[in-house]
């Protein structure tokens, strides 16, 4: 995005940033039903299996350095 906001200046790129801030808390929000380390996930076959399939009611979210 540097260029694009370059080639419209800066009130173009402070009105991008707020119009796009404004949706985080509600169209780019998301739930999960499941958070899983990575050992979770490597134990379980079907935990790998279920994030192959593209399911929104099933989300689970892959949390590296353990829970949150």
């Amino acid at each position: 995005m540097p260029f694009h906001y370059q080639k419209y200046g800066a009130e173009h790129k402070k009105r991008s940033i707020a119009i796009s801030a404004g949706y985080l808390k509600d169209t780019f929000s998301t739930t999960y039903g499941k958070h899983l380390s990575l050992e979770d996930f490597a134990a379980s076959p079907e935990q790998y299996l279920a994030s192959l399939e593209s399911k929104t009611d099933q989300k689970f979210l892959v949390v590296p350095n353990g829970p949150l």
